[in-house]
């Protein structure tokens, strides 16, 4: 199992890649329309995975629906499992609600209710290889070394440890929950392939992942792209125009990270790291 993309749900596809493209000097390898699931896909490779933009093609469906009450941003994870039927089969047995999509090849959803308020795709890893074959290979951005992890804020660290463990089989790093103050949130890293889950609790209501688990209940909260001066792009970022928070820097978080804010990038919070910064904070080599 390992993590092939990461939705972005937007209303204007070609405005979204003029954003990844200006920001990130990230293009696409695949833009398909895809009927039956009611999208309009672009395909950006980011390291061994994807940003994946979906444009509703009509005023129907999940992805109209959810572009109507929840706006842009953030859709859903996709995993590519080697064989999707027994993974499947293996989470209904464990209570959990899988349902079809309405694609072909067949495509399967974990419902984000039994998920922690995430949306997970699953999809057979030869059918992936197959569809993304298809795209053409873009020129590899100048500023993004990869996806290095994604964010999830949730209410209760242990239980949501206990279910990426029991319906994925993805267990956390041994190592001891950490307390970030200066942040208002105590994590884990759930290491998956090459990338990272990294699970949020709050311990701070009034701060940002406080308020976001408030304001909208579980859920991904932010992803980050691997760079290698986060400086130097903070002042490239801003030069084009992104609005960018950089993060404290306290004993207990010494490197630099920032964010480029949700409002300036179609709704999704998209950070940049180091290398060694993930590796700081999860404790681990990364790549791992």
């Amino acid at each position: 199992m390992r993590l092939s993309h990461v939705g972005h749900l937007v209303r204007d596809i070609e405005e979204a890649l003029a954003l990844y493209a200006g920001f990130f000097d990230m293009h696409p390898s695949l833009v398909v329309d895809l009927p039956r699931a009611g999208a309009r896909n672009a395909m950006l490779p980011i390291g061994d995975s994807f940003i994946d933009l979906l444009q509703p093609l009509g005023k129907e469906g999940p992805l109209a629906e959810a572009l109507e009450t929840r706006g842009e941003g953030f859709y859903h994870l996709c995993l590519a499992v080697d064989d999707l039927e027994a993974e499947a089969r293996a989470m209904r047995a464990k209570g959990a609600r899988v349902f079809a999509g309405p694609q072909e090849p067949q495509v399967m959803f974990v419902h984000p209710g039994d998920a922690m308020g995430v949306l997970f795709e699953l999809r057979a890893e030869r059918e992936l290889k197959s569809f993304l074959g298809g795209g053409k290979a873009p020129p590899k951005s100048a500023v993004v070394e990869g996806l290095s992890h994604v964010g999830h804020a949730v209410k209760d660290l242990g239980r949501a440890v206990e279910m990426y463990d029991s319906l994925f089989g993805l267990k956390a790093l041994p190592s001891e929950p950490r307390a970030f103050p200066v942040l208002g949130v105590r994590s884990a890293w759930v290491p998956i392939r090459r990338n990272f889950i990294e699970l949020f609790q709050p311990t701070d209501p009034a701060k940002a992942v406080g308020r976001f688990i408030a304001r909208q209940g579980e859920g991904v909260y932010a992803i980050v792209f691997l760079v290698k001066d986060v400086d130097a792009q903070v002042a490239r970022l801003r030069s084009r125009g992104a609005q960018v928070l950089e993060s404290p820097t306290p004993p207990e978080l010494p490197h630099k990270r920032a964010f480029i804010l949700r409002g300036c990038m179609k709704g999704m919070l998209i950070g940049i790291m180091t290398a060694e910064t993930v590796a700081f904070e999860s404790g681990v080599p990364f790549p791992a």
